[in-house]
């Protein structure tokens, strides 16, 4: 919770920044309540975490799909009585607190003072590792999007994300799920190596069947999906498309290397490998 707060206020901070950075100062206030929207997840964090311990993933789900139902629903609320672009903010933000409200009713665990002796301290070390990873990972993923629009402008950023969106989306809804079943599987498996390996393999396989042969559907027929999804206008996105599927086919497998760091509590060597990234 400390942390989230923290990212709040060097986010809001940083809001002038980035308006003068693209020169457009409805940026400022997008990012303020964005900043909002960290702070609540902050909330949560820690509950979800237990809940996907316990392996309520059913639980998950639910809250899931109703927080996801409350922001578009306040979305297009917003959208139709002239909020513009705040329909998006607000989606995320009702998202969000929607989210928060399901975890702590769904997950009955409150935090208390902080107490000596609980054996906390092997936990930072692993969670700082994970989190210097994941800040340089989002760093990474985000400076093409932040370069795009500095130097080639709102359209361009426009065709690129368009692109990165359509063929990151699909790859998201196969291995999140699975990923959080995965993960505290394999934790449990940890002491028993030739265990553990089979399962690993096994979901492996999985992913591999489910993922390579629809990215290769998806760049062989990029044209006529970005008519469909996104219209005519948007032709230029096929061309980036392409391209950035060739990365897409082996990314969902090469992204299950991290559950092997996680589940063996490597995350040491998952930050040397997030720098050399």
């Amino acid at each position: 919770m400390t942390l989230s707060a923290a990212i709040m206020l060097v986010l809001v901070a940083s809001a002038p920044l980035l308006g003068w950075i693209y020169h457009e100062p409805r940026l400022i206030w997008i990012t303020v309540a964005y900043a909002v929207s960290i702070i609540l997840a902050g909330m949560y964090i820690q509950h979800e975490a237990i809940l996907v311990r316990q392996m309520r993933f059913a639980a998950i789900a639910i809250i899931e799909v109703i927080a996801m139902l409350v922001g578009f629903a306040s979305a297009i609320v917003a959208a139709q009585h002239g909020a513009g672009y705040w329909a998006l903010v607000l989606n995320q933000l009702m998202m969000t607190l929607a989210t928060v409200v399901g975890v702590w009713i769904a997950c009955r665990w409150r935090p208390g003072l902080p107490a000596r002796g609980t054996g906390v301290r092997s936990m930072l070390s692993y969670g700082g590792n994970l989190i210097s990873f994941d800040v340089m990972t989002y760093f990474s993923r985000n400076l093409d999007n932040a370069l795009i629009g500095k130097f080639w402008g709102a359209y361009q950023l426009g065709v690129y994300s368009r692109a990165y969106q359509m063929l990151l989306t699909p790859m998201q809804q196969i291995n999140a799920p699975i990923a959080s079943v995965a993960v505290p599987a394999l934790s449990r498996l940890a002491n028993s190596p030739d265990r553990y390996r089979i399962a690993y393999l096994k979901i492996l396989e999985k992913i591999a069947m489910l993922t390579m042969p629809a990215v290769a559907f998806m760049i062989a027929t990029s044209d006529w999906l970005v008519l469909f999804l996104l219209g005519p206008e948007w032709h230029e996105t096929g061309r980036i498309f392409r391209l950035l599927g060739i990365a897409a086919i082996i990314q969902p497998v090469t992204k299950t290397s991290v559950w092997l760091v996680l589940t063996k509590v490597r995350t040491r060597d998952l930050f040397q490998s997030g720098l050399i990234g």
